[in-house]
């Protein structure tokens, strides 16, 4: 076979499959951030990183709403934790949120600033982010 894989293989294609989940939920949800964007804007998409010995931390995207800049981490499952969005809203003060997507129920934690949402919501995130700035979620 061309992708190197014995006919035995096949009985594992849902670990194969698990593999690519989390870069296939980025990429969805990356997607969606485009096609939010106003045709005035260039298609781009912006990430961070910090790379510091030992602890390495790196968001997913980077979005503007109004003003305001708000993070994005992407975790394709439910049990999975954000601790890169964490660590940029800890070293990134004027931030007010991270948005969190996952496949959890919508829920705000003001303790942490984190917004999870789940993937289908991804087109709600404008009107969201307005109607938090309007509130006082701080």
């Amino acid at each position: 076979m061309q992708l190197g894989m014995k006919i035995t293989d096949l009985t594992e294609l849902d670990a194969i499959a698990r593999i690519n989940e989390g870069a296939i939920a980025e990429q969805w949800i990356g997607q969606h951030l485009l096609d939010l964007r106003m045709n005035s804007q260039p298609p781009e998409l912006y990430y961070w990183v910090r790379e510091k010995a030992g602890s390495m931390a790196e968001v997913d995207y980077i979005i503007q709403n109004g003003m305001q800049i708000y993070p994005i981490e992407v975790k394709a499952g439910a049990s999975s934790r954000a601790k890169s969005l964490q660590v940029f809203l800890n070293e990134k003060k004027k931030s007010p949120i991270g948005i969190h997507f996952s496949t959890n129920p919508a829920r705000f934690d003001p303790k942490h600033r984190i917004l999870e949402l789940p993937f289908y919501m991804v087109e709600q995130v404008p009107r969201i982010l307005t109607m938090l700035q309007k509130s006082s979620y701080r």
